[in-house]
Parts: C-alpha cells; sequence; structure tokens
C-alpha cells in the first residue's frame, strides 16, 4: 500500500470508516482485530502515518517499525524478499553507465557469487566492488540481483539499480 492511498481527495486523511475500508480491502481483518499489524516503509517516517491510520480505523494492535527496512536489512543473516527501494533499468542503459564510468556494474556471475556469500563476506565485498556509498550501482542478475540490491541498501549505498 502507498502511503497516498492514506488521503481523501481534499487532501486531508480519511476518515474512521474510509480507513478501515481501505485496510480490511488489503485483506486485515476488521478491528479491532487480535493481530499484530506493523507499519514500515524505507526509514519509518512514511510509515508513522500508517501506524496513525490503523490506530484511527481502530487497530489497537498497531505498531510502526521506526528504523524500518533500513534497520532489518542491515542484518544480512536476516531474510529478505527484494521489493521497493531501487530502480529498474535496462541493459543498455547499464553497459553505457558502465562505459561512461558513471556507475559501477555488477555482472551476472558476480551477482550469483555475492548471493551464496556469508553476511561478513558480503559487506567486504560491497566495499571492495564499491568503496563510496555515494556511487551508482547497477546490479544485473534477475531476482538474486534485486536481493542483492536490497542489502546495498541497508549497508549505506544510496543509488542502487537492478537490470529489468
Amino acid at each position: 500500500m502507498h502511503h497516498e492511498d492514506l488521503y481523501a481527495p481534499d487532501g486531508s486523511v480519511k476518515n474512521a470508516d474510509a480507513l478501515t475500508a481501505l485496510f480490511t480491502g488489503l485483506g486485515l481483518p476488521s478491528p479491532p482485530g487480535r493481530k499484530r499489524v506493523v507499519a514500515y516503509c524505507a526509514g519509518g517516517i512514511r510509515s508513522g502515518l500508517t501506524y496513525t491510520a490503523l490506530r484511527l480505523a481502530g487497530y489497537e494492535n498497531a505498531a510502526n517499525y521506526e528504523a524500518s527496512i533500513y534497520d532489518y536489512a542491515r542484518d544480512l543473516s536476516l531474510p529478505l524478499d527484494a521489493g521497493e527501494g531501487y530502480a529498474l533499468v535496462t541493459r543498455q542503459l547499464a553497459r553505457r553507465a558502465a562505459e561512461g564510468k558513471k556507475a559501477v556494474v555488477i555482472d551476472e556471475k558476480t551477482v550469483a557469487g555475492l548471493v551464496s556469500a556469508t553476511p561478513d563476506e558480503l559487506a567486504s565485498k560491497f566495499s571492495a566492488l564499491v568503496p563510496a556509498k555515494d556511487t551508482p550501482v547497477i546490479l544485473d542478475g534477475g531476482s538474486d540481483a534485486r536481493l542483492l540490491a536490497t542489502r546495498f541498501l541497508g549497508l549505506g549505498y544510496r543509488l542502487v539499480n537492478v537490470v529489468e
């Protein structure tokens, strides 16, 4: 769910009934519900609005993961499904970026080797491949690349792209 879904057309936060309809439409049980619902985003700011909206809608057991995915992804031993946070680029754009030395492009073979690395090895290999965290990174390697993109983001790299 995108945080903008919480707003009414006039820019205000939707009322409790509209929020309840939104959340139940997404598969949550009707409030109050006993299940714990945890809102998260990249850093915990937008999810704070979602948490507030959940509470307004009557979900008494709602929580906000304040540091969100940036905190979670720092622990390389935890499972992580790649989602938002990185951009998809074309292989042609990746080649042009590499030729112009405007990005570090990590090929499919290297990506495959990184996936099996331990968390400590991964952090070390990332810093060897891309020493500056503000250097654009392009990962080419399918679903493995998407997983590694979230790991790069979790370690503080800011410009991470995945070949689509």
